[in-house]
């Protein structure tokens, strides 16, 4: 519950930050898959 806080900080961070959609799609989906691959192999 804690890092799904966390990860929507960061999400709402980076949209501040960068304006380019793209960038911001890109980033969070390497983020949400680092996730993933991280719970797996926890």
């Amino acid at each position: 519950m804690i890092l799904s806080i966390f990860f929507c900080d960061i999400s709402i961070f980076l949209t501040e930050k960068i304006p380019d959609t793209k960038v911001f799609h890109l980033i969070s989906g390497i983020v949400v898959y680092l996730f993933n691959c991280f719970l797996h192999f926890a």
